[in-house]
């Protein structure tokens, strides 16, 4: 009859909306446990970049650190009498060995971080497999939003390596600079003390 016909096609219709919307549930969950995936990604990403660079601006320090220990050496052993300076020159390696020391405990905390962070993306991707094998219909939007968050990520990326490169480069040029006064008035100091022995060895031979 119409009537029985009419009702069989309610029914069909509340079940197919009642399939759409459980669709639509797995469907926005798939997708915020992507969006967190790639989260956590781009957070590993920026890590080790930190953690890259931490290990490069330890190792200036040390180079730095190391040159300027055998500039000290030499100098105390050329102007044991300048006492001043060798004492402030003595006040200036002890913060290059503090900051060497808080790259230390830096690059310990990051390494830390990474841990954590490679453990909740193992989570996430098991999580993902799950909701991958029901929702494979839904893998065509997925890979647009894909592509978008890629874009967001090397955005971001980007503008992250330019600020990075910024401050390197100011601190570099404080750094030259600082090193460029040391060293002037080391020399200055030395040339002085250079014109006063003659003076000393001819009181002497009076």
């Amino acid at each position: 009859t119409v009537e029985a016909l009419q009702t069989r096609i309610n029914n069909y219709e509340n079940a197919v909306s009642q399939y759409e919307e459980y669709r639509l549930k797995l469907e926005s969950n798939l997708q915020k446990i992507t969006q967190q995936r790639d989260t956590n990604k781009m957070d590993l990403r920026l890590t080790r970049e930190m953690l890259t660079n931490k290990e490069n601006e330890f190792n200036q320090l040390k180079i730095q650190f190391d040159a300027l220990e055998k500039s000290f050496q030499l100098f105390k052993e050329r102007s044991s009498q300048n006492e001043p300076t060798i004492n402030n020159l003595q006040k200036q390696v002890q913060q290059y060995e503090q900051q060497v020391l808080e790259l230390n405990q830096t690059r310990s905390k990051d390494i830390q971080e990474k841990e954590i962070t490679c453990e909740k993306l193992a989570a996430l991707e098991t999580e993902k497999t799950q909701y991958e094998q029901r929702l494979q219909e839904a893998n065509r939007a997925l890979n647009l939003a894909d592509s978008h968050l890629e874009q967001e990520i090397e955005k971001i990326k980007i503008s992250l390596e330019q600020e990075y490169n910024r401050r390197y480069e100011r601190d570099h040029k404080q750094y030259q600079h600082d090193m460029n006064q040391l060293r002037q008035q080391l020399t200055n100091d030395f040339e002085k003390q250079k014109t006063l022995m003659p003076n000393n060895q001819s009181n002497t031979l009076v």
